[in-house]
């Protein structure tokens, strides 16, 4: 579960700082889900709120660990969110998704290292963002 500690509204779109309740980590995630989807959006999310979030690390793969890299534990290899694949991985204390490569170069490894460099809030509670029901 995380709570709303703020949002940063822009022109068409915003960032959402969420807290996770479990672990204390704050993120700012981007909000794009009113400009694609005038009924499958977040707009319902309120300041205080408390929702269940599913967390998208938007950026690159690395070969290996290096000081712009994450290490990601693979706890899911195969996470439908939508119509997409996704891994669920653990960073820290904390669980994220990262999209599923075509074709999936990591078989065979339970630790990846990416370069995030955003993150996006895909699912609030069981409102899917509408990129991913595509």
């Amino acid at each position: 579960m995380h709570r709303v500690l703020e949002f940063d509204e822009a022109a068409a779109t915003r960032s959402v700082v969420l807290k996770n309740l479990l672990s204390g980590t704050v993120d700012r995630c981007f909000d794009d889900s009113e400009l694609v989807s005038s009924d499958s959006n977040f707009s319902f999310m309120r300041l205080n709120g408390e929702y269940d979030c599913k967390i998208v690390l938007f950026g690159e793969f690395a070969m290996a660990e290096d000081e712009k890299a994450i290490c990601c534990k693979i706890l899911e290899r195969d996470v439908l969110i939508g119509k997409k694949m996704f891994f669920k991985v653990w960073v820290g204390q904390d669980e994220y998704y990262i999209r599923k490569p075509e074709p999936d170069t990591t078989v065979g490894s339970d630790t990846i290292y990416f370069h995030c460099t955003r993150k996006d809030l895909r699912q609030v509670n069981h409102v899917i963002h509408a990129d991913l029901q595509r």
